[in-house]
């Protein structure tokens, strides 16, 4: 057999199968049981190989040459062997294509070796001579600690950095880490790139001020960068590196991004940019949108500080619309509806949420896509319903997570047995009563499977579009009980038996034709028990004769058939209903008459078919219809070719169709003829007489070049000969249309030609004739008589039989197996066609080494089980029975075959115990696949005998007792995935156990897909460390002790438990953030490395914190607040000690915590810095020292509640600062006072300060602000003044205290301006509780003289004089505009005495000046102060004479306004009205007279003199006027002035008291 196709090969040495048989010839047997002789055509031929590994041999022989053809080869392994040396590593095919390379053996192994492997990744050796320029990473046995040399573009690590390799749980997740971290560095060098292509790049902690271009070598492959803590201040797209998996810049100056930049880190898995202080436009919408995302997609993936969330709804948003991954395990939502689906979701984790359904376009949207990767919904712990309102999604829910289908059908408790079909969904209908719904439509079923039983209620089978083409019995499980039995658009043809308490039947659109009397009968009995019975019978071919009359009375008198309108008789359009009985069954002429037309078509028929014989066998033949009638029998089974194809050269053309036709047609027949099929050099008689013996038939192409043909004549003739002496030979001769006679034949052709039948060319159905008159290959032979009838011998011995014919034949004879009933030994029979015989137990093969064999029955008599599938495989003989998904709850009998293993695969199905080992053909099984089962525990005597491979992955199996292990430790393949083992810490059984499983995973490299799962941690323990579960305490412990770990442990799910992990004597260097690493009680880092632990890596419910013997110099503020919140508890426990504690000002915060914590190590800190050498820091103050330019002494007593200043420490060198700020002091003290004196910066800010009296003499900085502080005596200017002198830096902070701003603090005022350039905030200081500012104030203001007042006094005079002249002069513009914008209303109105006048204005105006009224009307009645008009158009009543009218409208009006046109000077009644008006003017005191003087006047001499010297001497209003309107409004009645009462008004009560 060929291994050409391998792709693996493990080359083991196994002490129990030696073979010697590779032994050289004078090699001593005893010392070669180990040894390995390799030559050089071992792997020839093996081009797929990827994969070569030896464990536990002597190689010897091993040279380049053996790895020639091995071109594919990607892994090469040794494992506990002996090389006689290296030199098989210079093959140049290994050099070319070699990635991985295992020497976990006893010999050092020079590196050097491999200088020229080019795609060499990885190599693991016990011992190795290192060599400078090799670019593979190398790791030193399965402890993995690694070594990076050199990058693949000529680098290697920089000298300022530290390279580290991190392994993952395997290869593909190795990456390197370049650190560069806390280096001082100004730039970033030049990196390596490893050949891993995976770089990870710390530089956090460095002076960084901008990012390189990303053509500096190596930084464009980093796929991780931290450059947290330095001083960016932007970032720009051409240097970011272009394949950036993760990104920090914390802690950086940068406050804004450009929409490139945004766009390239929204695309970055993980952004932090803790402390970035961002500057957001409101214009800038890209930024605040990636700025909102982000901030969403830290608390969604539980990167906020409080990790577990209560969330009951979600809502939207734009960033939530954005979202690709929504994580939301372990909330409380209630309802997720479809518009809340971000559109571009690709993975959405609902788990453990209180969700019952999810609706039907959500169902579809992660279904569009089934089968993909890139949609991911997780629905793992919901309560979900049963109920059928949620049908669509209880369908998708099985298909997903088939466990949490079952566990809401358990939840609901709808069937106390039996289970829900495995193609069907089921579910609970209470919308009227409990109803158990099942639904199988449109699945493709042929027969109704077991179904489940109701407790109480109804049951509804939904069979809808189906297969079915019979009803089961009742006997089948469920069936019996249903009420509602749906079964439309099947199969069936009958209705025989039916669930007895039937409430709804539906058999529409099957093939049903009648309703027999017994079931008639039990209709009618159901319909007296049940009064909702309901039938559907409509779309089926129902038989309407007589005999059937009683179906159509039935039909008829029941009124629980629905739809009776759509009932058809058969096929045809005549509903059933309409159907009379008379139709049905008509009188006995009508018999009479229908058997003799009956017996007259039959008689026809006959004659027919005999006449038409030959036309209908052709016809049945084609089409392969009743081929017994049709096809002819064939005897001579053993010739070459069907047909011999005999012509003229001349007709060559003709050859074509006839191969087209016959050859590749339908049937396949095999042709000869000359062209192709005669040998060279054999004379041409001997060649035809050759071809027609070797062929079933003859055609004859008769032509008239045929008929002239020598050659032609003698093939006939050859051929009728033929014909003649056989019974079975034919003669096929195909006339042409231009043959007419057949003169130029001799007799004894001319003669058959005459006599015998032939086929026209020109005959419409000349193929079809032709194919039938071709042998009939598809009639089945009678068997050769010769055959054999084997002996008895053979029965007892025989052990192999081969029964091959040619592939290529069709007339093969069929093998009936039933011959090798008896034979004992029989264990292959290799045959092509076979009567199959179901008591034999050899194994039937088509052909050696092919995997396609035949098993029917064991050797202890048991075949296949019914409900699996059995497969036997010739390589390497084995029985695969498979049993996978068949919803089975056990084990059934299983068959022993006569040679080889057997495999059971009971993955997927309802198994809760595997069965016991006395089973039949259990004990024997080799290999046991039960994953995905429900199996809670392993037992021994429930386990096979002799087991090598095992498979119980995906089970609630969570112990083992210590006899299984011991069992379990010997089997070869042992598969646990899913499993999460149950551990308890007093088990070291278990816990080797497991370990020593984890361990042979790594070795392996299969830990990501076979990792051991802890119950507790739902993952892997991590590497290197032992997890269990202390049962007396109630606590999961992670021991990570001493375990040389470089790398915080990844914990990636929430520990809903008490648990501590102990990491103590490692050289981890930082915390990495993980689900679990936020759920733990207890973190013991005794010393370790860790240089920073910032607050959002403290876990949230954290109790116990040991971080001694670090190398930590500070904790940040919300770290310290953290613990300090429950400073006097218990519950919250830090350890400190042991650390490099800063005594910078920079943890200050922190100092003071440490103070409170750990006394001796605060003063620890600052004796390492030996900051004083005499006096001590005040017990309310923190000490510390500030570095930011000058070292400086800061004592900090900020609100402390202090009422003096205590004895200070004393700095031995630089300056000394005090934080006084917001205490209760109220006066300095003397400079006596130990350490006051050398302060150089004093800040004493919101205290109780009254003056300032003594300072300290070095004293640079002084703040007194908001104090109480109203003057500086002479004293302290002048002590000021000698400091400014000395110390030109001098600031002083004054503001906030009320000054005294007189004419005797002069001086000060005089100090302040003199000295502003050392005064802070200048302007923002007031003189006493004004708000003057003081800056402002000149010495005048404070001291003026008596020239100043006087001067004053007369200016101000001269100023109200010219005021009066002004309003005087313009007195009536004024009151106009006062009068317009309503101010000062008590000057500008006028007073009107006449409020009983029914107008305001009477519009006088000539009938030609109609057009100008609607302005006035428009301005005055309608606009602000709605005056009362009146005009002749519409107030004067018809009929009064004119003058009359005129003389009341002046009388009712406060004002006439008089519309001066030329056309009005020309009017009589114009001039009339003028009179009037002005007649009235003259007689009353407060009628004024208003003419409006329109342009186009220009003289009055057409008024009489008593009017033009009214308009002479008096004003008028002129209408191109700018300020028209607003005049004319001023001069109409003033409405809005309080009115004093009329004089002439009455007092109606005393008229009434004198009535």
């Amino acid at each position: 057999m060929s291994l050409n196709h391998l792709k693996k090969i493990k080359i083991e040495y196994e002490p129990e199968h030696q073979n010697i048989k590779n032994k050289p010839p004078n090699e001593n047997v005893k010392n070669s049981n180990r040894i390995f002789w390799i030559n050089e055509n071992t792997f020839a031929g093996k081009t797929n190989l990827e994969l070569l590994f030896f464990d536990g041999i002597d190689i010897r022989n091993l040279t380049p040459i053996v790895f020639t053809s091995l071109i594919n080869l990607k892994t090469l392994g040794f494992q506990n062997v002996v090389l006689e040396d290296f030199s098989f590593l210079r093959s140049e095919t290994l050099q070319k294509n070699l990635e991985k390379v295992y020497l976990n053996i006893d010999q050092k192994v020079d590196m050097k070796y491999f200088e020229r492997y080019s795609k060499l990744k990885y190599i693991s050796a016990n011992e190795y001579e290192p060599y400078e320029n090799l670019t593979a990473i190398i790791c030193a046995g399965v402890q993995r600690s690694c070594k990076f040399t050199l990058g693949i573009n000529g680098i290697k690590c920089p000298a300022e950095c530290e390279c580290r390799i991190h392994m993952g749980h395997s290869i593909i997740r190795m990456y390197i880490v370049i650190d560069c971290s806390r280096s001082q560095l100004t730039k970033i060098p030049q990196l390596p790139i490893p050949i891993i292509r995976n770089t990870c790049l710390n530089f956090g902690g460095n002076d960084l001020e901008e990012l390189p271009k990303n053509t500096l070598s190596g930084y464009n492959d980093i796929k991780n960068l931290n450059v947290g803590d330095n001083r960016l201040t932007s970032l720009t797209i051409d240097r970011l590196p272009k394949n950036l998996l993760a990104l920090d810049i914390s802690n950086n100056a940068i406050q804004k991004l450009d929409k490139d930049v945004i766009k390239y880190l929204s695309n970055v898995d993980d952004f932090k940019q803790t402390g970035i202080q961002w500057l957001v436009n409101c214009d800038d919408n890209i930024m605040m949108e990636f700025l909102h995302n982000i901030t969403y997609q830290l608390r969604l993936h539980w990167k906020m500080p409080e990790d577990a969330n209560r969330i009951t709804s979600i809502t939207q948003s734009l960033g939530h619309a954005s979202l690709r991954k929504l994580y939301l395990f372990e909330n409380q939502i209630v309802d997720f509806p479809f518009h809340l689906i971000p559109k571009n979701i690709t993975h959405l984790d609902l788990r453990k949420n209180k969700l019952e359904a999810l609706d039907d376009q959500v169902v579809n949207f992660f279904r569009d896509r089934e089968g993909s990767t890139k949609r991911k919904i997780e629905l793992s712990g919901n309560p979900w319903t049963c109920d059928c309102r949620a049908k669509s999604f209880l369908s998708f829910l099985r298909q997903k997570e088939p466990l949490e289908y079952i566990a809401a059908l358990d939840r609901c408790n709808i069937f106390p047995s039996g289970t829900c079909p495995e193609e069907c969904i089921c579910c609970l209908d209470n919308s009227t009563v409990p109803s158990l719904i099942i639904d199988c439509k449109s699945k493709g079923l042929k027969a109704i499977p077991p179904l489940p039983t109701l407790t109480s209620g109804q049951s509804t089978l939904h069979f809808e579009g189906n297969f079915l083409e019979a009803l089961p019995s009742n006997s089948l499980p469920g069936y019996a009980k249903l009420a509602h039995l749906h079964l439309a658009n099947n199969r069936l043809t009958e209705i025989d038996q039916l669930p007895e308490n039937i409430i709804t039947l539906d058999i529409r659109n099957n093939s049903i034709s009648l309703l027999n009397k017994q079931m008639r009968d039990f209709f009618d009995k159901r319909i007296v028990a049940a009064t909702q019975l309901k039938l559907l019978l409509s779309g089926n071919p129902w038989t309407c004769t007589c005999e059937e009359k009683d179906f159509l009375f039935f039909v008829r008198s029941s009124q629980y058939i629905e739809n009776l309108n759509d009932i058809y008789c058969g096929r045809t359009g005549k509903l059933l209903k309409l159907i009379d009985e008379s139709d049905l069954c008509p009188s006995g002429l009508v018999h009479y008459v229908t058997l003799t037309i009956s017996f007259m078509i039959i008689i026809s028929t006959i004659n027919l078919i005999v006449y038409f014989k030959q036309p209908l066998l052709i016809w049945f033949y084609e089409h392969n219809l009743c081929m017994s009638l049709a096809a002819q029998r064939e005897f001579e089974k053993q010739k070459k070719f069907d047909a011999f194809l005999s012509f003229t050269h001349k007709d060559e053309e003709l050859i074509e169709e006839f191969v087209e036709r016959l050859e590749n047609g339908a049937y396949k027949f095999r042709l000869c003829f000359y062209l192709r099929d005669w040998l060279v050099g054999v004379p041409i008689p001997e060649c035809i007489s050759q071809s027609v013996k070797d062929s079933k038939r003859v055609i004859i192409l008769m032509t008239n070049h045929f008929l002239k043909s020598t050659w032609g004549r003698l093939e006939f003739r050859l051929a009728l000969h033929a014909t003649s002496q056989d019974r079975c030979k034919r003669l096929i001769v195909v006339l042409y249309p231009e043959v007419e006679n057949f003169d130029d034949l001799d007799s004894e052709l001319r003669s058959y030609m005459v006599l015998n039948t032939y086929l026209k060319r020109d005959d419409p159905n000349f193929w079809n004739k032709l194919v039938y008159s071709m042998p009939h290959v598809n009639v089945q032979q009678e068997p050769a008589p010769e055959a054999i009838e084997l002996s008895e011998t053979l029965k007892k011995n025989l052990e192999n039989v081969y029964l091959k014919a040619d592939d290529n034949r069709v007339d093969m004879y069929k093998v009936d197996m039933k011959y090798f009933e008896g034979y004992s030994k029989l264990k292959y029979i290799f045959a092509n066609e076979y009567e199959p015989f179901e008591n034999l137990t050899a194994i039937i093969c088509f052909r050696e080494y092919v995997n396609d064999c035949k098993f029917t029955l064991g050797i202890n008599g048991v075949k296949c089980p019914d409900k699996c599938e059995c497969a036997y495989y010739w390589n390497p003989n084995n029985l695969d029975i498979d049993c996978s998904r068949r919803r089975l709850t056990k084990i059934p009998q299983l068959p022993i075959p006569i040679i080889g293993n057997t495999s059971l695969n009971f993955r997927g199905n309802y198994l809760e115990e595997l069965p016991e080992n006395t089973l039949r053909g259990y004990n024997g099984l080799q290999k046991l696949n039960v994953s995905d089962n429900r199996l809670t525990s392993l037992r021994m005597d429930r386990l096979p005998k002799n087991l090598v491979a095992l498979d119980i992955s995906n089970n609630a199996i969570q112990a083992l007792d210590k006899d299984v292990i011991k069992y379990l430790s010997n089997i070869k393949d042992f598969k646990q995935t899913g499993i999460k083992w149950l551990v308890n810490c007093d088990d070291n059984i278990m816990m080797e156990f497991l370990q020593n499983i984890t361990y042979q995973l790594r070795f392996h490299w299969k830990m990501l897909e076979d990792a051991v799962l802890y119950h507790h941690l739902n993952a892997p323990c991590p590497d290197g460390c032992s997890c269990c579960f202390n049962r007396s305490r109630d606590h999961f412990t992670i021991d990570c002790t001493h375990a040389d770990m470089q790398f915080y442990p990844e914990l990636p799910h929430s520990i809903p438990y008490n648990v501590s992990l102990h990491l103590d004597t490692n050289k981890i260097q930082r915390i990495i953030h993980s689900l679990g690493h936020a759920s733990l009680r207890k973190l013991y880092l005794f010393e370790n490395q860790i240089v920073d632990f910032p607050f959002h890596l403290i876990p949230k419910n954290i109790t116990n914190l040991d971080l001694r013997k670090k190398k930590l110099e500070a904790l940040d503020d919300q770290v310290v607040d953290f613990f300090r919140d429950r400073g006097g508890s218990t519950k919250r426990k830090i350890e400190l000690s042991g650390n490099p504690w800063t005594c910078e000002c920079r943890a200050k915060s922190f100092l003071s915590f440490l103070r409170q914590k750990e006394p001796l190590e605060y003063i620890a800190a600052l004796d390492r810095c030996n900051i004083f050498p005499s006096g001590t820091c005040p017990e309310a103050c923190i000490c510390c020292l500030d570095n930011s330019t000058v070292p400086s002494l800061i004592i900090d007593c900020k609100s402390k509640g202090l009422k003096v200043i205590p004895p200070l420490p004393t700095l031995t060198s630089g300056q000394s600062t005090l934080h006084f700020e917001r205490n209760y002091l109220e006066s300095l003290p003397s400079n006596s006072l130990p350490g006051y004196a050398k302060l150089g910066h004093l800040y004493l800010a919101n205290n109780r300060l009254t003056e300032i009296d003594q300072l300290p003499e070095n004293i640079i900085t002084l703040d007194i602000r908001n104090n109480s502080i109203s003057v500086l005596n002479k004293q302290m200017r002048d002590f000021f003044d000698k400091r400014i002198a000395a110390f030109p830096h001098m600031k002083l902070l004054l503001l906030g205290n009320p000054w005294t701003c007189t004419c005797e603090e002069k001086d000060f005022l005089q100090f302040v301006k003199s000295r502003s350039r050392y005064i802070e905030n200048l302007t923002d200081l007031y003189c006493g509780g004004t708000a003057k500012l003081l800056i402002e104030t000149d010495e005048s203001e404070l001291c003026p003289s008596g020239l100043v007042q006087y001067v004053t006094l007369t200016i101000s005079f001269m100023i109200i004089i010219s005021t009066i002249n002004l309003i005087v002069y313009f007195k009536q513009p004024l009151l106009i505009w006062f009068y317009e914008h309503n101010v000062c209303m008590s000057l500008a109105a006028q007073r009107e005495f006449e409020k009983q006048k029914k107008f305001d204005a009477f519009l006088s105006f000539t009938h030609k000046d109609e057009e100008l009224i609607e302005e006035f009307v428009e301005r005055l009645e309608n606009g602000a102060y709605k005056f009362r008009l009146c005009f002749y158009l519409r107030d004067w009543l018809v009929g009064v004479p004119i003058p009359e009218c005129i003389s009341q409208s002046v009388k009712d009006s406060k004002r006439v306004i008089i519309l001066m046109t030329n056309h009005f000077l020309k009017s009589t009644w114009g001039r009339l009205e003028f009179r009037l008006a002005l007649h009235a003017t003259s007689q009353d005191r407060c009628k004024r007279l208003i003419v409006v003087l329109y342009p186009e006047v220009e003289n009055f001499d057409d008024l009489d003199s008593e009017l033009r010297s009214y308009m002479v001497l008096n004003t008028y209003l002129k209408r191109d006027d700018p300020n028209f309107w607003n005049k004319l409004v001023y001069s109409m009645p003033h409405i809005n002035v309080q009115q004093e009462p009329d004089p002439e008004a009455i007092d109606l009560s005393v008229i009434n008291r004198n009535a």
